[in-house]
């Protein structure tokens, strides 16, 4: 009896083993299949080149969507440099604005200002505080980094599927393209001003809801962009009167948005938490070869020179690119 019970009990162990095994391996295939669905979808968006409106559950996000302002308040305490203005009657739009930027200092009338204050530190709390009494608008966007200062490894496994799709999509861009998450909590009815982002882009929309107005390429030419260098380099100075695309995104909605495209966003009636993740575009590169071009131009050269110089040489770059002068 003994030695029958021991081989019934072997018997069970050996069973119970081989179902945890095959439960294991159920969850890897079942894993690899999300992926391959996930970076299927993501192709074809990169391939369309057109904004796409979509369930973040799609891409490899669970947990991710787990994120709250509780949540956020406890493994991020504090935040660095939150943007603040007084609440506007509709909405609270912020612009980026760089003063430190290499055109700053020469502009005649100065970098001019952000309109906004910011605050160097601040507890997540007081933000969330701050958005639920109204008087103030707060803005932050920073990035969606672990302890050790590298992706915050909920982030990571999406990062690294978009970044596998460019690489493999893009043939014109480099290997060492760069990628990033971060992280945007804004209070309601408030949001970013009309500007453009060089890399491509994937919103994911963790809390609350966010409304994206997007204006394509195309548009360029319509639009008052200052250049690199200036301190509202790839803002639009100029809001309204443009014929936007909306998409609205829900709690657990996510976008993607293709290089060069403008938009604006504005934030729902509750406070809003989201997160994106920025991919290095052909776009970004062209820009940064192009700006480390020197100038054919000498530091000797009068006032009077060089301003004839620069002169001509906009003209027939601006010529070159098919943009008539009038």
């Amino acid at each position: 009896a003994n030695f029958m019970w021991s081989w019934t009990y072997i018997l069970a162990v050996v069973l119970g083993l081989l179902a945890v095994g095959l439960h294991f391996q159920w969850q890897e295939d079942r894993s690899a299949h999300a992926d391959a669905r996930a970076e299927k979808l993501l192709r074809q968006f990169v391939a369309a080149g057109r904004p796409e409106l979509f369930r973040a559950q799609e891409l490899p996000s669970a947990a991710l969507l787990q994120w709250s302002p509780e949540s956020l308040a406890t493994v991020a305490p504090r935040l660095k440099d939150v943007w603040v203005k007084d609440a506007q009657e509709n909405i609270t739009r912020f612009t980026y604005f760089v003063a430190s930027r290499r055109l700053g200092p020469l502009l005649r009338a100065g970098p001019g200002h952000a309109g906004h204050a910011v605050v160097p530190e601040m507890a997540t709390r007081t933000l969330l505080e701050g958005c639920a009494e109204g008087k103030k608008r707060y803005f932050y966007s920073g990035l969606a980094e672990g302890a050790d200062g590298l992706v915050h490894s909920d982030a990571k496994p999406l990062v690294d599927l978009f970044l596998q799709v460019i690489r493999s999509t893009k043939a014109s861009v480099s290997t060492e393209i760069s990628a990033k998450a971060n992280v945007w909590i804004s209070c309601p009815s408030t949001g970013a001003s009309t500007h453009y982002d060089l890399g491509e882009n994937v919103v994911l929309q963790l809390y609350g809801s966010k409304t994206f107005e997007l204006l394509p390429a195309e548009a360029f030419l319509e639009l008052q962009i200052p250049p690199t260098g200036h301190p509202y380099a790839r803002q639009v100075l100029k809001e309204g009167g443009y014929n936007f695309s909306s998409f609205e995104l829900q709690q657990g909605d996510a976008l993607y948005v293709p290089p060069l495209w403008a938009h604006r966003t504005t934030t729902g009636q509750g406070m809003s938490i989201s997160l994106n993740i920025f991919i290095g575009s052909a776009a970004e590169q062209l820009a940064e070869q192009l700006t480390a071009l020197a100038l054919p131009f000498e530091a000797s050269w009068p006032e009077d020179m060089m301003q004839a110089a620069a002169s001509l040489y906009l003209q027939v770059i601006l010529k070159e690119v098919g943009i008539a002068l009038e």
